[in-house]
């Protein structure tokens, strides 16, 4: 099956890098769900009125922006270009 965003939408990919648990200095166990996730995605794909992001870009988006979408097995996240904050280089 194959996903293609409309209009002005950006199909990415969550980095998710493997997260541990960490203790702080006053010994205090920080569980991983009460760590902050990166904010950086691929692109996998663009819609037909995207301009300045194409697949395979690394991208900064915001905290609560997006839809969850699935396709096949794999998980995948819509948002508006609006919400793509700047591209790494």
């Amino acid at each position: 099956m194959q996903f293609i965003p409309l209009h002005d939408n950006v199909l990415i990919e969550k980095d998710r890098p493997a997260v541990e648990e960490k203790v702080s200095p006053g010994g205090l166990v920080l569980p991983k769900s009460t760590q902050k996730a990166p904010n950086t995605a691929k692109v996998v794909a663009v819609g037909p009125r995207v301009e300045g992001v194409k697949a395979d870009d690394v991208v900064v988006v915001g905290d609560f922006s997006g839809t969850n979408v699935v396709v096949g097995d794999d998980e995948f996240i819509v948002v508006s270009l609006k919400d793509v904050l700047g591209i790494y280089k």
